[in-house]
This record gives structure tokens, C-alpha cells and sequence, in this order.
């Protein structure tokens, strides 16, 4: 689960030296009463605030700069769904999806790329957070490791009922096709999931886990019902609902009875 997120006044206060992104000294006992606290006083990084401040913001025109942001997933502009990419900061997030026609002229930056933007307006799709306009665009890094920001939410209790925790975040997961395939939008298929976290089959719109994956990736992947699923992508929102989804190939492997 991720961390409660301190203000960023208050975490200026409690700590002044740079964040340690939640790793702890090395040199201490796992119980630790000193490294629980300096984890509580260090807190989320600079980024992940900035982060949290634009997804927080009402709909419509923001001010908010976000700097220092690792590129975690590009969604390809011929899925049917709106192009764009995801930034995250740290393993605990939060995530933000970033629509690709956010910038003029348009941006087109690489998962691994480390960028800084500054969000003029921000809007939500079904629940989840976009930055829609976004200037001053740069990068200051490419090809850095993502996999340290990815979370493993196979385990995870909560990806349903506490999905603002979780949306547009690097995951991986492990699960089992539990029920027939839909219609999920334009180009896009989905069907119910059940994890060891997650046990209870999915209901449209009550907030279940769901596979989404484009309808080519769909037919390549030929996952059925009673199918297990291994897939390395992003953490869709729709809604109430959780979504799974992947547009590359080599990141969804099935395997059925």
C-alpha cells in the first residue's frame, strides 16, 4: 500500500536533507523503532508531491510544475483509446498519465526518458487524472531502469477499493481469466481477473479487477477463461474498476489447461 503523502511544507520542515525514496539504512534491524521513524520523517520525494498536487487539483486550469519524473509507459495512438504516457517517481507512487496532445508542439518521450513539465490543465476520464495541457517540456536523462518502480500487486487486497492508490502505476501481476471477454471501448477487450488478493469475480462497474488489452494483443495472447495470466503493463482506471493492461506482446504470457 503506499505511503500516507506529507505536504510538502511539512516534509521541508521535518527533513532537510534530500529524500532517500523510503530506503532504509542498511545498518539497522528491520524493527527498527529509529528506521521507522526516519522513514516517516523522510517521506515521498519531491516528485511524487508534485505529483500528488496535480492529481489532487479540481478539473480544469492548474499551475503545477512536476520535475524529475521517470517515463514509465507510452500508450500507442492506435489502441482507440487517447495516446499518451505515464510518469512516476517512486515504487510507491503516484503515477500520472499524461495525454500525448498535452504539449505544443507535441512531445514524444521514451519509457526510461527522465523529464520535467509544468501542467496548465488537468482533467479526469472516468475517474483517473490526466494532465491535458502541459509546457516547458525537457529531459534530462534517457535510458534509466524503470523496473525498480514496478509493484507487484498479485497479493494486493485493496487495487479495487482503494484504486486512486493505484491508477496509471507500473505493475506487474499474476492471476486467472475468471469469465467471458466484453467489449471495453473502442479496440478493446476485457474480462474478469481473480488474483490471490483478489478472489471475487468481477461485476461491471462494481468495482471488480478486470484484464483490458487491445483487441490485437487480445487476439495474439488467445487467453480464455480458466487461463492463467502474467502481464507487465500499467494499472488502467475505469472508474471503480481496475484494469491491467498491456500494448506490448512479450509483456502478457498465457498459459491454459
Amino acid at each position: 500500500m503506499h505511503r500516507l503523502l506529507i505536504p510538502l511544507g511539512l516534509s521541508i520542515l521535518m527533513s532537510c536533507g534530500e529524500t532517500t525514496s523510503g530506503v532504509s539504512d542498511a545498518n539497522s534491524p528491520p524493527d527498527s523503532s529509529a528506521a521507522s521513524i526516519d522513514a516517516a520523517l523522510d517521506g515521498p520525494s519531491p516528485a511524487s508531491l508534485q505529483l500528488e498536487a496535480v492529481i489532487l487539483s479540481p478539473v480544469g486550469a492548474v499551475d503545477l510544475t512536476v520535475e524529475n519524473v521517470l517515463v514509465t509507459y507510452v500508450k500507442p495512438s492506435d489502441t482507440g483509446d487517447e495516446a499518451g504516457f505515464a510518469v512516476q517517481a517512486e515504487k510507491d507512487g503516484p503515477a500520472l498519465y499524461v495525454v500525448a496532445t498535452a504539449a505544443t508542439p507535441a512531445v514524444t518521450p521514451t519509457v526510461g526518458d527522465r523529464i520535467s513539465f509544468h501542467v496548465t490543465a488537468k482533467e479526469e476520464s472516468f475517474g483517473a487524472a490526466r494532465a491535458t495541457t502541459i509546457d516547458n517540456f525537457s529531459t534530462s536523462a534517457t535510458d534509466i531502469d524503470i523496473e525498480p518502480l514496478r509493484k507487484d500487486v498479485s497479493v494486493s487486497t485493496v487495487l479495487a477499493s482503494e484504486i486512486q492508490l493505484y491508477e496509471s502505476e507500473l505493475i506487474h501481476i499474476e492471476g486467472t481469466i475468471a469469465g467471458s471477454w466484453e467489449a471495453a471501448a473502442t479496440g478493446h477487450q476485457r474480462a474478469p481477473l481473480t488474483t490471490a488478493g483478489i478472489t471475487t469475480t468481477a461485476v461491471a462497474g462494481a468495482g471488480g479487477l478486470w484484464l483490458r488489452l487491445p483487441v490485437p494483443l487480445f487476439d495474439l495472447a488467445g487467453a480464455n477463461e480458466g487461463c492463467t495470466v502474467t502481464l507487465d503493463g500499467i494499472l488502467w482506471r475505469f472508474g471503480a474498476d481496475p484494469q491491467p493492461s498491456s500494448y506490448i506482446p512479450s509483456e502478457v504470457v498465457v498459459s491454459c489447461p
